[in-house]
């Protein structure tokens, strides 16, 4: 099933194949349903593991982000402003994702942090908190 970011072209359908079906047949529904954004073509049975973030990802970064806007505004940040910064963090965080497609996340995280600094203290804290875990138990666990 499309997700919500079909409203903006970027919807996220996995796809699955029985073997009675014709690659013209294949080419037609994949077709279709680029018209909402990307197509992965997965086995059936991982359709049921992969659900909770195909169709709950968008949820969760926009979790993330809320509270990050919050964070700002405790600061003393406008959240208007916090917003913009935050458009432009998840874009160029996609950006990064895709030029480095294939690199362990952890590692292109890391490499942004420096040793003792701000970033990964806060990345510690972060962790601390259990926050990579919860965000895990919310993938991992069925509902």
């Amino acid at each position: 099933m499309p997700n919500i970011g079909s409203k903006v072209g970027f919807g996220l359908t996995l796809l699955s194949f029985g073997n009675n079906i014709s690659d013209s047949q294949i080419n037609e529904i994949e077709s279709f349903f680029a018209l909402f954004g990307k197509n992965i073509i997965v086995s059936d049975d991982q359709q049921h593991n992969m659900a909770p973030l195909s169709s709950s990802g968008l949820s969760y970064v926009l979790y993330m982000t809320d509270a990050l806007i919050e964070g700002n505004a405790i600061r003393g940040i406008s959240r208007d402003i916090s917003l913009q910064m935050m458009q432009n963090i998840l874009s160029a965080t996609s950006a990064l994702l895709k030029q480095n497609n294939g690199q362990n996340i952890s590692d292109l995280l890391h490499s942004m942090c420096s040793p003792g600094g701000s970033g990964i203290k806060r990345i510690a804290n972060l962790d601390r908190k259990g926050v990579k875990s919860a965000f895990v138990d919310a993938i991992s666990e069925d509902i």
